[in-house]
């Protein structure tokens, strides 16, 4: 028995192109990283790219996260 392998054809998540607010696309997704205030903005007015809302949110759950991390390990050395 024999299988043939065909590969697989390049799949564009949207990864190429602009984002909602006339950016690239990738330079939306970078952008919301260090400064979460992009990423709201880009999350509430992108609705074509998932690309782009894909990092928006990601990146929003690591502030969100990052800054619980950062209250409860304040709280920690205040106690201590």
């Amino acid at each position: 028995m024999s299988y043939q392998v065909t590969p697989n054809p390049p799949q564009d998540l949207g990864q190429s192109g602009k984002a909602s607010i006339g950016m690239d696309a990738k330079m939306a997704a970078a952008l919301g990283y260090p400064i979460s205030i992009i990423a709201i903005i880009v999350l509430c007015t992108e609705k074509e790219n998932p690309f782009v809302k894909f990092h928006a949110l990601q990146s929003l759950l690591y502030h969100v996260g990052a800054g619980i991390l950062f209250g409860v390990l304040i709280t920690v050395l205040m106690v201590v």
